[in-house]
C-alpha cells in the first residue's frame, strides 16, 4: 500500500526534473565511479560507457571474485547495497545510483572496490 500511495508523488518528482535532466544526472553518476575504477586490474564491466547506450545501471565483476564476494564486501565494508548478477557468463554486482546519490557516496564505493580488488 505505501508504494501505491507514493506513485503520484514519484511521477510528479520525475516530471519536475524532466526525463532528459534525470538521464544526464544518472549517466554522469555512473561515469563518475566507473572512470575511477576501470583501470583496476581484473575489473570487468557489463555495460557500455557510451552515453547513447547506457544510463545509471552498471554491473561489474572482479576476476577471482564471485558476485556474492563483491556484494558481501561492499555491504560489510561500507554498507553499500548492490544486486548480485550471475547469469550466462556475467558474474558481478549491479550498482544502481539514483538522482540523489552524491559523488561523496560514490567516492565511498570507489574506495571499497579498490580495497576489494
Amino acid at each position: 500500500m505505501p508504494a501505491e500511495l507514493a506513485i503520484g508523488q514519484a511521477i510528479e518528482f520525475h516530471l519536475s526534473i524532466g526525463a532528459a535532466r534525470k538521464y544526464e544526472r544518472l549517466h554522469y553518476l555512473k561515469q563518475y565511479w566507473v572512470s575511477r575504477v576501470k583501470d583496476i586490474e581484473g575489473i570487468q564491466f557489463w555495460c557500455p560507457e557510451e552515453k547513447g547506450f547506457s544510463g545509471a545501471l552498471t554491473t561489474f565483476g572482479i576476476k577471482g571474485k564471485t558476485a556474492k564476494d563483491i556484494h558481501d564486501h561492499l555491504w560489510k565494508d561500507s554498507r553499500i547495497h548492490t544486486t548480485t548478477i550471475t547469469h550466462e557468463g556475467v558474474e558481478g554486482a549491479r550498482v544502481t545510483p539514483n538522482v540523489y546519490t552524491s559523488t561523496k557516496d560514490l567516492d565511498t564505493l570507489v574506495a571499497a572496490i579498490k580495497r576489494l580488488a
